[in-house]
């Protein structure tokens, strides 16, 4: 029976793994936030060839996870790259929606000013409403931080919605078949 001495030091070296896991997604969304602002504030082109750069990115990862993938690494490192993905996509996205905005290509609604933070949040807030089965927003009766008026204005969250989605589901069945088998 192994001692309390070595069941804490592996206890302890599992949560470095899920506390490397959990601060590499939030490093990648707060390196890009940054980024992405930063740009899209200096201009809009700017801003909008740094999206599409990390949407270059976004798609590369999204083809990376493949069952090779799945079987070479930990459920914590696939987990890890899978939100870093995700968390990138939004913030890809939320840009996109920005930039729309102060083109005067596209109007929103919120009750708060709008900036690019408001606008991770409207795809975050899509994020959880895509969990299947739950209805996590509609049974906490907590509405959409933005609102897009106009085709013009729904496409970057339609691109979301489909582009991480899709993969999403696609996701969870690899890793529950390898988890299964």
């Amino acid at each position: 029976m192994p001692s309390f001495v070595d069941q804490f030091v592996a206890l302890r070296t599992r949560l470095e793994g899920l506390a490397g896991a959990a601060i590499f997604p939030a490093i990648v969304y707060a390196g890009s936030r940054v980024v992405l602002t930063w740009g899209a504030k200096l201009h809009w082109i700017v801003g909008g060839l740094f999206a599409s750069l990390l949407g270059v990115v976004v798609a590369l990862l999204l083809f990376g996870l493949t069952d090779t993938f799945f079987k070479q690494f930990s459920a914590s490192v696939v987990l890890s790259l899978f939100a870093s993905v995700v968390l990138l996509a939004a913030n890809v996205c939320s840009t996109l929606s920005y930039i729309l905005l102060t083109r005067g290509l596209a109007s929103y609604e919120s009750p708060r000013e709008l900036h690019p933070g408001v606008f991770a949040d409207l795809y975050l807030w899509h994020l959880i409403d895509m969990i299947p089965g739950f209805k996590v927003w509609e049974t906490l009766g907590v509405q959409a931080p933005v609102k897009a008026k106009g085709l013009l204005a729904s496409l970057p969250i339609l691109m979301f919605r489909v582009c991480v989605g899709l993969p999403i589901l696609a996701f969870f069945i690899k890793w529950y078949k390898q988890v299964k088998s």
